[in-house]
């Protein structure tokens, strides 16, 4: 890189200086737009003013413009790096046409000994590529660049099956069984129905396992009765034998078991079953070898054979700078650190490749390609107001690097009117209902579009606020408190004006319903008539701010900034709340209505 220049580099290159092999290229001519397609900056401002504010192309008046190409260098810088890779493989291993069989011993040394031949191969293809016609700056990925041309591979019998490609298997020693996980080879399991559990008995179904039942026993037992008479004031007591009827339980062993207990119906008595796993014989099919008695080796994985490969691969990292001049202005510097490399490179007036280098041609680890591009610069002197301004852009599309406030300030002139009238009216009592005051400068400030453009995006939360270029976070944050302020006093406002007029109506409403429907009814036609009063508000607001606006879209656009920053809440209150508390109140001071009884 020259000592003159200044570099922003996207990716930083090696700081050593090795032997570098220059090719130098003749450079195209720079292409250039034809004087009347090319955009001018004035064209571009007095557009901004015309589609995005309420003032005029001429309130802008040029007093000078400079027109250059500023001239930079681009310069990619391609890391190759030969990758050695080695893998284990076995007797599948199929070598393509080119690939080398040799000793064990020979595989990586070989493999190592092609880097530099590859790494010079791939040298020369990438300048190939790079002095191609049309070929992009950055046309070359990361990754892979040039894939190995040879595989230094090996094979040797496998020692673990010495080549049958197949091993006995640890679990059953080729026998193709093993022994029962169920029973262990005993042939029988511990029997497990209810209640048995191995023992062979299961409580008895009949006395429910206590070995004793209850029966009812019958007595008849003979009493005396007594029977008293009266005679003469005096009583006579007799006796006469009944017999009656006595009911007890008593208790005896059951007769079906013995203590409770019976023998299992399963394992009839024995406490164990066959074993259902391997059908009492003990054995089951090796689960290891599914029976085959051996498995298939796996260092070879079947084919006998195991060894090794290895190769070299030539991988790129390409990293991008930019340079400038040390003569170039203090713009061209700050366009260079607000731009990507590759933005800049998208928005060059011209960009052709200067010259290929190739450090250290035995062993080439670096290749850079220097491009010589040219950006341009356009600055105007621009008068507004009687002011003078300073502005710069740059790139094909003329992308604005100062503005220097110019539209700012235009803006400036309706916002602070709109801040005057917000403070005059804070002096017009509580009760004040008269909006237009802040109608006029409210117009002035949403007649330009640009306004409600930075509104809706501060309030939506973005992290830069729209026409970032044009004006300044402060004028946003300003404009956004000013015009909804105003929109949240024109709301309550015309809500002072209309909230009685709602509760009135709705209250009549109710009377009128309450008369030949009742309580229940009056209030339902009540809270419908706030319904539609609140309604009727919007309407009303609506029309005002399309009147004082010019146009319903004006309008709209502005309701929706208001309901978005929450500025319509009070006037909501006002309209919603006391016709809603006199349509209840109504419905439940108001006498409930007895129809009279009809006549018979």
């Amino acid at each position: 890189m020259n000592a003159s220049t200044e570099t922003a580099r996207e990716t930083p290159g090696s700081e050593d200086a090795p032997p570098v092999a220059e090719t130098a290229v003749t450079a195209p001519a720079p292409i250039r737009l034809d004087k009347e397609e090319i955009p001018t900056v004035l064209g571009k401002l007095r557009t901004l003013v015309q589609d995005k504010t309420r003032f005029e192309p001429h309130d802008i008046t040029p007093l000078g413009e400079e027109d250059v190409l500023q001239d930079f260098s681009l310069q990619a810088n391609y890391a190759l790096e030969a990758r050695f890779e080695q893998r284990v493989i076995n007797g599948y291993f199929a070598p393509a046409g080119n690939d080398c069989r040799c000793g064990s011993h020979e595989v990586g040394a070989l493999a190592h000994a092609q880097e530099k031949e590859r790494l010079r191969r791939a040298a020369g293809k990438l300048d190939n590529a790079l002095r191609q016609a049309g070929q992009a700056y950055n046309g070359v990925e990361a990754g892979v660049y040039l894939p190995h041309a040879v595989k230094y591979w090996h094979l040797d019998t496998c020692g673990t099956c010495h080549g049958k490609g197949r091993i006995g298997c640890h679990t059953c020693h080729g026998a193709t069984t093993e022994t029962c996980w169920s029973c262990h080879g005993g042939r029988t399991v511990s029997c497990n129905a209810y209640g048995c559990y191995g023992s062979g008995k299961v409580s008895c179904s009949y006395c429910s396992g206590s070995g004793t039942v209850a029966e009812q026993v019958t007595d008849y037992v003979t009493v005396q009765v007594p029977t008293t008479t009266y005679s003469n004031g005096s009583s006579h007591t007799s006796y006469h034998s009944e017999t009656r009827t006595q009911y007890r339980t008593e208790y005896r062993s059951c007769y079906h078991c013995s203590y409770g207990k019976v023998s299992c119906t399963t394992c009839h008595g024995a406490g164990n079953v066959n074993c259902g796993t391997c059908r009492a014989s003990g054995q089951v099919t090796c689960r290891t070898c599914s029976g085959a008695g051996d498995l298939r080796c796996n260092p070879c994985d079947g084919s006998g054979k195991v060894g090794k490969a290895a190769w070299v691969d030539v991988h790129v990292a390409p990293g991008y700078s930019v340079s400038l001049p040390k003569q170039a202005p203090d713009d061209a510097r700050r366009i260079r650190d607000k731009e990507s490399v590759h933005s800049l490179a998208a928005i060059a007036s011209s960009l052709a490749l200067a010259k290929v280098s190739i450090y250290n041609e035995d062993e080439p680890q670096e290749v850079d390609a220097l491009y010589a591009a040219r950006l341009r610069i356009v600055r105007l002197d621009a008068a507004c107001n009687g002011d003078k301004h300073h502005l710069v852009a740059y790139g094909t599309d003329l992308r604005w690097l100062t503005l220097d406030d110019i539209v700012e300030k235009l803006l400036r002139g309706d916002l602070k009117a709109l801040s005057d009238a917000l403070a005059g009216s804070a002096d017009d009592g509580l009760f004040s209902a008269h909006v237009q005051g802040l109608l006029t400068p409210l117009r002035d400030v949403a007649a330009s579009e640009l306004n409600a453009d930075v509104i809706e995006s501060v309030l939506s939360g973005e992290a830069d606020h729209a026409h970032v270029d044009v004006v300044s976070a402060d004028y946003a944050n300003n404009v956004r408190t000013c015009v909804l302020g105003a929109l949240r006093q024109v709301y309550t406002r015309l809500a002072k004006q209309f909230w009685w007029k709602s509760a009135l109506a709705a209250l009549a409403a109710a009377i009128a319903t309450w008369f030949f429907a009742g309580r229940g009814a009056a209030a339902v036609a009540g809270l419908l008539v706030t319904g539609a009063g609140y309604w009727l508000f919007n309407r009303k607001v609506k029309a005002v701010l399309s009147e004082a606006l010019g146009g319903e879209r004006q309008a709209l656009r502005a309701m929706q900034i208001a309901g978005k920053g929450r500025r319509n809440q009070l006037a909501q209150v006002l309209i919603l709340a006391p016709a809603s508390l006199a349509v209840l109140a109504a419905s439940y001071g108001l006498p409930a209505r007895v129809r009279p009884a009809a006549a018979p």
